[in-house]
């Protein structure tokens, strides 16, 4: 998100109605995160546990998941100190994802003839992705990130319908993605089973 806002506000294509919203939610992200990560380096039991002591009710189920949670802590410690190589590139290839999604809606304005470049096109990926997570709570976000899209799509100069196009384009891709995926996972689940099957 803050790539694609700091690109697009550096070439100067950023509309003025979303450079403010952008910048305070890429801010409130980023902050969530490094409190996030705050938490799991102290230990999420321990915090939890400081936390909850003010409503007994709540501090007594804490106190009786705390094998659970001494056992998550655990698990975070080791990513953190022994997953080092792994981790960074878990996290490079997660940025590369993201810079494949804002390719993806570069390609889609390509196909639709809109005359957007790149770093447009990762200026949306980022806005829409803010939209997304403000919405998180929204399952799948169906709806929000067509609409993103539209609005967004709308404050570029375009008309709301080329945006509503661009979500409704990605959604398609989702779930045909998701289909291929529960097609593979049923073909490897019933290779598994007959494998199963001539080992008894």
């Amino acid at each position: 998100m803050g790539t694609g806002l700091i690109l697009a506000f550096v070439f100067g294509q950023v509309p003025q109605p979303f450079l403010m919203p952008g910048i305070l939610c890429v801010s409130i992200t980023l902050l969530g995160i490094a409190l996030l990560l705050a938490i799991q380096f102290k230990g999420i039991n321990r915090i939890l546990l400081a936390v909850t002591r003010l409503f007994p009710a709540w501090h007594k189920v804490i106190r009786a998941r705390k094998e659970t949670l001494q056992e998550l802590d655990a698990n975070l410690h080791s990513l953190y100190t022994q997953a080092g190589a792994r981790l960074m590139l878990a996290g490079l290839l997660h940025f590369l994802g993201r810079i494949m999604g804002a390719f993806e809606v570069w390609l889609i304005l390509w196909v639709l003839n809109i005359p957007l470049g790149f770093v447009d096109a990762l200026f949306i990926a980022a806005m829409v992705t803010v939209v997304n997570t403000i919405f998180f709570l929204m399952p799948g976000q169906w709806g929000v990130t067509e609409g993103a899209h539209a609005v967004l799509l709308q404050g570029l100069g375009f008309h709301p319908g080329v945006g509503l196009s661009i979500g409704i384009i990605r959604r398609l891709r989702r779930m045909v993605f998701v289909l291929i995926g529960l097609i593979f996972f049923h073909l490897e689940k019933g290779q598994a089973t007959a494998h199963k099957g001539v080992l008894t």
